[in-house]
């Protein structure tokens, strides 16, 4: 008997199958791993709609590059529907994304973007670095980012050093 794989195992052929065979090449492996975890995170929604499962879903979508995050948007279908994207995007709070047009969603034209979630995304705030050990971050909230840091006056993250992702709410 082969018994039904969860959709961790499957999103990757399921995205690849439904965007184009290069959509995961900016993948990194943390990404995938994060994308796996925001895929069974979804699932558990989808049975339990408790909001605690959302809060769930933008934490781990958080551990994402911005750059692909909208994979993270595009794979909710993969358990719920095309139509529950948008919605539980925003219910997560998560940032501003630029997602090319799925084939599946006929209210847009060919080749048009679908912006989703103009929300402000300034709700969190980090308490500490979440650059790798190669001293790259991605994180949407670093600071690092957003002063264009080091490359404009070399100054390094002024945030202390963890290996977790730390994040405290803004009151």
């Amino acid at each position: 008997m082969n018994p039904k794989k969860p959709p961790c195992a499957t999103v990757l052929p399921w995205l690849k199958a439904n965007l184009g065979n290069k959509c995961l090449a900016a993948l990194t492996s943390t990404d995938a791993k994060a994308l796996a975890a925001a895929v069974q995170t979804i699932e558990l929604y989808a049975f339990d709609s408790d909001p605690t499962n959302i809060e769930a879903f933008a934490l781990i979508v958080r551990c994402m590059q911005p750059k692909t995050m909208h994979l993270a948007y595009q794979a909710i279908a993969h358990v719920m529907d095309w139509s529950d994207r948008s919605r539980i995007w925003k219910m997560a709070k998560l940032p501003e994304i630029r997602v090319p047009k799925a084939l599946h969603d006929s209210s847009h034209a060919a080749g048009t973007i679908l912006i989703v979630n103009r929300q402000p995304v300034a709700s969190f705030t980090l308490t500490s670095c979440q650059a790798g050990q190669d001293g790259e971050c991605f994180h949407p909230f670093c600071p690092q980012n957003r002063d264009k840091e080091p490359a404009k006056t070399g100054r390094f993250c002024p945030l202390p050093a963890s290996g977790l992702t730390a994040l405290r709410e803004n009151a």
